[in-house]
């Protein structure tokens, strides 16, 4: 039997230092977005944008947690009527998106209430393959 070694160049290792700044600016921007959302009282556009595009590939959980945070902000600043609003303007993957995060947000005691509203409207909605794809997913938020 044949062990095969793979060596990262320093070369693919500068790439992926650069896909994760890349990941990061994106993380950052989409925050600086939401925020204006926001800001602006538009609470069902924040979620959308903070859910679009998850640092899926990142392997940095700074990054992942900073853009947790953003989709957090956006989700708490809905009232309930925002939540159904939001959650019926969804399209099937950002509905995944949303799920995965509802999951890992559970875990917070101060926010569990509120993330079982959502839960509750997404099931709904969108229903239990919602839920089995956000736990079957191997690239986590």
């Amino acid at each position: 039997m044949r062990f095969v070694t793979l060596i990262q160049s320093p070369r693919e290792a500068k790439v992926k230092m650069a896909d994760e700044a890349q990941i990061a600016a994106a993380v950052q921007a989409r925050a600086t977005q939401v925020q204006g959302l926001l800001a602006q009282r538009k609470n069902e556009e924040a979620v959308r944008a903070a859910l679009e595009d998850p640092p899926l590939l990142s392997k940095n959980d700074a990054v992942k947690d900073e853009n947790a945070k953003v989709v957090m902000a956006a989700l708490v600043a809905c009232n309930k009527g925002e939540m159904q609003r939001a959650i019926d303007s969804l399209p099937s993957p950002l509905e995944d998106n949303l799920m995965k995060y509802i999951m890992r947000f559970l875990g917070i005691a101060s926010q569990s209430a509120a993330m079982l509203d959502w839960h509750q409207k997404l099931v709904a909605k969108a229903g239990s393959g919602c839920v089995m794809r956000a736990f079957t997913e191997r690239k986590q938020v």
